[in-house]
């Protein structure tokens, strides 16, 4: 939620709860680059025991063809989401 956020996406729902629910889906609106278009984004967290997985959609509303700009979100999620864990991995170790 909080690189979502940080990116500043609008979060319009949420299912699922942490530590009971095995599938847990954050739906948020962003918007593009140009012309800041609204963009309907779902991320998916599957907890798989040791390990979650995380998946993600990005759909335009109003255009066909977005000239890469929701793969360039869904790379640049993943990548911050990827930094906020090793992050939050580095200052539990550090704290032991």
């Amino acid at each position: 939620m909080a690189v979502a956020e940080a990116r500043g996406w609008k979060v319009t729902a949420t299912r699922g709860t942490p530590g009971q629910d095995d599938e847990i889906f954050v739906e948020a609106l962003a918007h593009t680059r140009f012309l800041a278009l609204p963009v309907d984004v779902v991320i998916r967290l599957t907890d798989e025991g040791g390990t979650t997985y995380v998946d993600m959609r990005s759909s335009s509303r109003y255009i066909r063809h977005d000239f890469g700009d929701n793969a360039h979100r869904i790379t640049a999620f993943m990548s911050a989401l990827d930094d906020e864990v090793q992050g939050a991995a580095a200052g539990t170790a550090a704290s032991q």
